[in-house]
């Protein structure tokens, strides 16, 4: 469903301009592959790392979720917005 194409050869990868910084993709993730980092050029002061590639066992826990959750923040975005 996602229009963004995974770069060749690369098992899991984070599109960093979507990413919130929420950690939910983290506790979900069942292999390992995901971690949060502290970064404070994000809002959230953190942003997802990858520090297992290779446990990433393709179940896609972490992009259905985003899928979701970008979809209810879009949602929520536009309900709030002025017409």
């Amino acid at each position: 469903m996602s229009s963004l194409a995974a770069p060749p050869n690369v098992p899991v990868w984070v599109d960093y301009n979507r990413c919130k910084g929420c950690d939910i993709c983290v506790a979900l993730c069942p292999s390992g592959t995901l971690a949060m980092k502290s970064d404070k050029s994000y809002v959230s002061g953190k942003i997802i790392e990858i520090i297992n590639p290779n446990n990433c066992i393709g179940c896609n826990n972490c992009e259905y979720l985003v899928q979701i959750l970008q979809s209810t923040w879009q949602a929520r975005v536009s309900l709030n917005s002025p017409s």
